[in-house]
């Protein structure tokens, strides 16, 4: 343990500190957008592949009744990574993520001991390959999908975040030539992902219906419709008619998705330029987190 910490401890030559802390900001200035994205946008679409969806699957996670702890405690990590601080050696998003790959290794460990693990065909249960991809979700992916939402992302912002997400990559233990670093680098990288996918398979469309449908315990009448149905028609915003048909998932209109555009024009494309309108942003986004998880039973 000793010598993972002081792995972890001797940070690359190209952290940059103030790239940190303007990712971090910015992730958290995108409010309740970054939460749709992240959710309808980035995990959903991962699902279309079947890649690196049996250890979640086998360890339970994001599926079935389990599915909305699961994104809370993502949430809460995602929020300590892009707190300021967050990243420094030893603070409290440094510490989750070195947790969290503490706990791939263990799923690692756990299921290639596993005779029902079929190692020729799936290789190692959470890899580089996947784990690459993965950060694509929070990072290429999360800005994309951030766009068709409305939200202005500068090119000093996208740069940023595209840095903070490649460092919470590396002590995640992703390669470095798996590190995106940059934006066009990162998009390059997600294409190349997409285009060697596996097809969706039956783990794609049972985390799919779990995920659209996780508030259904923290919910009750109109309520309980209404959040099915948002998650429906921002997912086919984000994604398309074809993924959610891959996905198994019924078609809605994407009066969501422009709902949020015509919210995010004036705010973000607005306010966000005034003087202190970054602040403005990063107010509303923490009363967006705190409603949000008050509407799922808990609080921040």
């Amino acid at each position: 343990m000793r010598a993972f910490y002081d792995t972890l401890s001797r940070r690359p030559d190209w952290v940059d500190d103030e790239l940190l802390a303007r990712g971090g900001e910015a992730c958290r200035a995108f409010g309740m957008d970054a939460g749709l994205v992240l959710a309808y946008g980035s995990l959903l679409g991962g699902y279309r592949t079947a890649a690196a969806l049996e250890p979640l699957v086998r360890t339970g996670r994001l599926a079935g009744g389990e599915t909305l702890r699961r994104i809370q405690e993502t949430t809460l990590w995602w929020r300590a990574v892009t707190a300021p601080g967050g990243l420094a050696p030893g603070g409290e998003g440094w510490l989750a993520t070195a947790h969290v790959r503490v706990m791939h290794a263990l799923v690692n460990a756990r299921l290639e001991a596993d005779p029902t693990w079929d190692r020729e065909l799936r290789g190692v249960p959470i890899n580089q390959y996947d784990q690459a991809s993965t950060l694509g979700v929070f990072s290429t992916s999360f800005l994309l999908h951030l766009r068709l939402l409305g939200v202005r992302v500068s090119r000093a912002d996208a740069a940023a975040v595209m840095h903070l997400w490649s460092y919470v990559g590396w002590l995640m233990g992703v390669d470095e030539e798996w590190l995106p670093h940059t934006e066009r680098r990162g998009r390059r990288l997600l294409y190349h992902f997409l285009a060697n996918d596996p097809p969706p398979d039956a783990n794609s469309t049972a985390l799919a219906r779990a995920l659209i449908t996780m508030t259904d315990a923290a919910t009750t009448g109109w309520r309980r419709r209404y959040e099915r149905e948002r998650a429906l028609s921002v997912s086919c915003w984000l994604l398309g008619p074809a993924a959610m048909r891959d996905l198994g998932l019924p078609y809605r209109p994407p009066w969501y998705g422009l709902a949020r555009i015509a919210a995010n024009l004036p705010v973000s494309h607005v306010v966000g330029r005034l003087p202190g309108g970054r602040a403005r942003l990063l107010a509303r986004a923490e009363r967006q987190a705190r409603a949000q998880f008050a509407r799922w039973g808990g609080e921040l």
